[in-house]
């Protein structure tokens, strides 16, 4: 699978998918990830089953400052900036990113959905979109 991404800028959504996902998800929790392709898109998938997402905080997740549990938020220290970084470097590469979770205590699931980047074969194409 290949899209044409900036590799720091998808690491760092990587990155803070992961650590939201950690940082929910009590010991013994678990989290997967998983990269597909799909319909002419690469998907990287974070799902864990940590404290999940309430479904009035969900349609809101991207938004700047949210916090759905304000004490929990706080007492981790979260700024409530990481999704919408998320968003807005997954929407700069032409993607989108949805969340999904049944609600609290039943974990959640983030999807990033990127272009892919089709080649001949020959793997020409692919060096020169890096």
């Amino acid at each position: 699978m290949w899209a044409d991404v900036d590799l720091v800028r998808l690491t760092q959504v990587v990155e803070i998918m992961l650590h939201n996902a950690a940082k929910y998800t009590v010991e013994g929790g678990q989290i997967h990830v998983g990269v597909e392709e799909n319909g002419g898109e690469v998907l990287i998938r974070v799902r864990d089953t940590g404290v999940g997402i309430a479904a009035d905080v969900l349609p809101h997740i991207f938004d700047l400052f949210l916090q759905g549990d304000c004490h929990h938020n706080l007492a981790l220290g979260r700024l409530g900036i990481g999704l919408t970084i998320v968003r807005y470097l997954v929407e700069l590469h032409g993607g989108r990113v949805e969340a999904f979770s049944a609600g609290p205590g039943h974990g959640s699931e983030f999807i990033v959905h990127l272009p892919s980047l089709h080649t001949s074969g020959t793997g020409d194409e692919v060096r020169e979109a890096r």
